[in-house]
């Protein structure tokens, strides 16, 4: 598939943005887990967060598999509860561009998601225990990939997240042969 098709194909599943862009612009950092580890109070409870997803060099290593990624920028609303589980959707999309990839010849398609996995509570109680594989990817974030940086690096327009915002910009990525 050529970069046109990818990108048609990321906005038909309901990306708001989408870039194709070289894996090795991706932007791995370790202090990005330490945030997760020390900044997130939901630190091991997700089969898709640290301490069971990738580590950076891990991160590193498989970047280095791939020619090709697209970058993909979902745009979604908070609610008023601010924990709206807001990415379900987005992380359904973004399992099935990489399903879809898949199916186009693109074999090895792969998606890190935007943030924990929001399909059920499962993996909360039992972290080996998933009922969604179709849909769970680790976090990008949970992976080491400084999310803001490698968006901002690729030309995506975001906003940082401010105080009474409802408006939010949720990034996942599909690596691609």
């Amino acid at each position: 598939m050529n970069d046109g098709d990818v990108l048609h194909l990321a906005r038909r599943h309901g990306a708001a943005e989408a870039k194709v862009i070289d894996p090795t612009e991706v932007i791995v950092s370790e202090a990005v887990v330490m945030k997760c580890r020390y900044g997130c109070p939901e630190y091991g409870q997700w089969r898709t967060c640290p301490p069971h997803s990738p580590v950076p060099d891990q991160t590193r290593r498989l970047l280095g598999e791939y020619h090709r990624a697209v970058l993909v920028r979902f745009a979604a609303e908070l609610g008023r509860g601010r924990q709206t589980p807001i990415m379900k959707e987005p992380q359904r999309a973004l399992a099935a561009l990489e399903r879809d990839l898949a199916r186009r010849g693109l074999r090895r398609a792969l998606a890190l998601a935007m943030g924990r996995c929001w399909q059920c509570d499962a993996c909360r109680l039992e972290p080996e225990r998933c009922l969604h594989p179709e849909v769970a990817r680790p976090s990008m974030e949970a992976c080491g990939i400084d999310v803001f940086a490698t968006a901002l690096r690729a030309g995506l327009k975001l906003s940082p997240l401010a105080e009474g915002d409802d408006a939010v910009d949720l990034v996942g990525i599909v690596l691609l042969d």
